[in-house]
């Protein structure tokens, strides 16, 4: 979510009212599991990210069962389609469908992120 805001820890942290002293830290606890924010907290997490609250909390999945079940619902809210050729089973959404387009711009951003992190381990 910060990279999707282009927030830092600490811009994150004193939009939530932390002291500009400890936004930075009490931010990366909660980003690692250290510490769990308490629920006003996340609330205004939620609000200072402009994300619905329900995207800060955990997803429990842990069989394939869960997979699927989450894969179905995919493709039943967001269209999502499914292919598959000898190498590779790949799961698609279309770049055009305007119902989607937050989604299609998260994946997008994950995607630039993904590659760009790839690039900077492989340079160093």
């Amino acid at each position: 979510m910060l990279l999707l805001r282009q927030l830092t820890q600490k811009e994150l942290g004193e939009k939530v009212g932390f002291s500009s002293k400890t936004a930075d830290s009490r931010i990366r606890k909660y980003e690692k599991n250290i510490m769990a924010p308490q629920t006003e907290i996340r609330n205004k997490l939620a609000d200072a990210l402009d994300a619905d609250l329900s995207a800060l909390s955990d997803i429990n999945i842990q069989t394939y069962e869960d997979v699927m079940h989450t894969l179905f619902l995919f493709e039943e809210e967001f269209d999502m389609d499914i292919d598959r050729t000898e190498e590779k089973t790949t799961l698609s959404f279309d770049n055009h469908n305007k119902k989607i387009a937050p989604l299609i711009t998260y994946l997008y951003t994950w995607h630039c992120n993904k590659n760009l992190l790839f690039f900077m381990i492989f340079l160093l």
